[in-house]
């Protein structure tokens, strides 16, 4: 009971961070019987309550021990029944205890549980996976080795996020085609820990965005900008052009392009990075977004634009600002503590996530029973409902509010630099189209 409700709050708290969680190939994991779930490692803590709670049943989660040393931590390991695991870098831990985690990890299977674990290590912000450890291997050894044991099936898991530190941000979770250890073992007769580490790690860098340097994600994320937009005019507000996994799959291929291109064509390729660098800059400079280059200046759409956004603003400002008014105080708090907290990227998400955990329960349960004592039942029973709609409700209505200050800032631009506009429209279009005739090329 204590897991499910730890879950259900786990799983609000990750509808609030993040704006959406797409989710692909979930029927990949069995319903039942032992399975290993291999998953890269970005985002900290974040990682294993994504994947927790995409799936009915429940999961066994692996972790470096040092975690426990924080106490609220310790409490939510106990809950999640987390097998910790003892890295030799880390000071003070006797790597030799990691026996004992994996017959733990046997123990577990064997009565048919399900094991997550991210065999990197460690959370990171490297623009690629980092070589997997070999626990993965020798948990499926452990298993080999156990008489009479049932089919264990391992599924890789490839974790992307939008902006991992990003309030209102996106992720995308893809469970990949699942893995029959035994028949990988009757294939593979002399391979060992270590090969079955390998292909494990293969199959899980396919499901993720790898790039050999940091500049090339951040360049190939620009030139994604801009064949996103189809230079064709941005969708309304609150409307999306592509999704997550559709830019992931875009990045991808550019990525096979460029670095195909880079061999063949590296006179041509390196005018059109360059190209698109200035092309970016100019457009950032001024304040806008690549699709928003876009933006229909008539005089009927803006006044559409208005009347429809001024509408939702009037009408939406009551419930924001109450909302607002009663989350204002934990929300400060909890953005204080992740500023002392974090000390890397890849653990901002983690830190706001779980202070929210422990002070917005502590801060409704002290507003609720105020207004129980102050107010009748019925304005107490009104209140305790709206609290956290209102919360909510203020989060999406700052979102929009920020997106028509926005738009709004664009229009304005344009409308008094008409020929900004139709510079960077055919520019666009030029390195949209020189991107579409290279892409060809190679394929």
């Amino acid at each position: 009971m204590i897991y499910g409700i730890a879950r259900f709050l786990v799983r609000l708290a990750l509808g609030v961070f993040f704006r959406k969680i797409e989710v692909e190939g979930k029927e990949n994991v069995p319903h039942q019987g032992p399975v290993l779930i291999a998953a890269n490692h970005t985002n900290a803590l974040v990682d294993p309550l994504v994947i927790a709670t995409q799936l009915r049943r429940p999961i066994t989660v692996t972790a470096k021990s040092t975690l426990t040393q924080n106490p609220l931590l310790a409490l939510l390991f106990r809950i999640f029944h987390v097998v910790p695991f003892y890295r030799r870098e880390d000071p003070g831990v006797d790597p030799a205890r990691n026996l004992g985690s994996l017959e733990e990890c046997r123990q577990r299977l064997a009565r048919g549980a399900a094991i997550c674990i991210f065999p990197e290590g460690q959370s990171h912000s490297d623009p690629h996976l980092r070589p997997f450890r070999t626990g993965v291997g020798r948990i499926v050894q452990a298993w080999f080795e156990t008489p009479g044991s049932a089919p264990l099936t391992v599924v890789p898991v490839g974790l992307v996020f939008q902006d991992k530190g990003r309030l209102r941000s996106a992720v995308w979770v893809r469970f990949g085609p699942p893995m029959d250890a035994a028949q990988w073992r009757t294939e593979h007769p002399d391979a060992g820990p270590r090969e079955l580490t390998e292909e494990i790690e293969e199959r899980v860098r396919r499901l993720t965005l790898n790039f050999r340097r940091e500049r090339y994600s951040v360049l190939l994320g620009w030139a994604a900008d801009v064949v996103a937009t189809r230079a064709a005019p941005p969708p309304a507000l609150g409307r999306e052009s592509m999704t997550l996994a559709d830019r992931v799959r875009l990045v991808q291929r550019l990525n096979a392009g460029y670095e195909d291109l880079e061999k063949k064509r590296p006179v041509e390729i390196a005018a059109l990075v360059d190209r698109v660098r200035r092309y970016v800059f100019e457009v950032h400079r001024i304040g806008i977004s690549p699709a928003e280059v876009y933006l229909p200046m008539g005089p009927s759409r803006a006044a559409f634009f208005i009347l429809r956004e001024f509408e939702l603003i009037i009408i939406g400002l009551p419930l924001a600002l109450w909302g607002a008014m009663n989350h204002m105080l934990p929300y400060w708090m909890v953005r204080l503590a992740e500023r002392r907290l974090t000390r890397a990227r890849d653990q901002r998400a983690s830190s706001i996530i779980f202070t929210s955990l422990l002070l917005f329960p502590l801060f409704y349960a002290a507003q609720i029973a105020t207004a129980w004592m102050m107010l009748s039942p019925l304005w107490a029973t009104i209140y305790t409902i709206s609290l956290p709609y209102s919360g909510y409700f203020a989060a999406l209505y700052g979102e929009r509010v920020g997106g028509i200050l926005q738009r709004s800032r664009t229009f304005l631009r344009f409308l008094f630099r008409p020929k900004l506009q139709e510079h960077l429209m055919d520019e666009g279009r030029g390195i949209l189209d020189e991107i579409v005739r290279l892409g060809r090329e190679v394929a």
